[in-house]
């Protein structure tokens, strides 16, 4: 979670879902923002912060549910201080996959509160994301910050971009079935 007492704005980092560039971005609009909590969910956040969530503008960024957990997967994959490096380093994506259903996250999971209603403001689609951060600041801020995005991606997975590509059609089910509430709630497709 990044916080900007600034702007009075809360990020909930989805975990691979543009959190490292989002905190750059944050870190040139409001050289005091901090960073806190990691990958807490929005329910924990309102709860452990409940002065501030209330007064504060919240925001996230999902990402479709086949392109997550490909990123995923190559973070895992290949950096060596990842917690999950050690199961994951000599699978493929199949075997990934078949795994990761059994250790399971919904995006749906950071976003909404106990009784499953959404608790963020803004939800923010990973495609086209410097165009959709430029509207969002323009809209709530009115600001324009198109001149001070971070240059380029950052913490990304060294992946093929096109998702699709690392898919079979056993795979591409077994992601839809495994993320359906996401899939559904958001309108993701293949």
């Amino acid at each position: 979670m990044i916080i900007s007492h600034k702007f009075k704005l809360i990020f909930i980092h989805v975990y691979k879902n543009a959190g490292s560039y989002i905190s750059v971005l944050l870190k040139i609009l409001d050289k005091n923002s901090i960073r806190i909590d990691g990958h807490i969910e929005a329910k924990l956040a309102k709860f452990k912060y409940p002065n501030i969530w209330n007064e504060y503008t919240t925001f996230c960024v999902v990402r479709n549910s086949w392109d997550w957990q490909i990123s995923l997967f190559h973070y895992m994959k290949y950096t060596t201080h990842h917690y999950q490096y050690h199961i994951v380093k000599n699978m493929n994506v199949n075997d990934y996959l078949l795994w990761r259903k059994n250790d399971l996250h919904q995006q749906l999971d950071f976003i909404m509160d106990h009784d499953g209603k959404k608790i963020i403001d803004y939800i923010i689609p990973f495609d086209n994301l410097n165009e959709n951060l430029v509207d969002f600041f323009k809209k709530i801020y009115k600001i324009n910050i198109s001149k001070i995005l971070p240059p380029k991606k950052i913490n990304y997975s060294k992946r093929n971009s096109n998702y699709r590509s690392y898919y079979n059609n056993f795979t591409k089910k077994l992601v839809q079935e495994m993320h359906l509430p996401d899939i559904e709630y958001f309108g993701f497709t293949f």
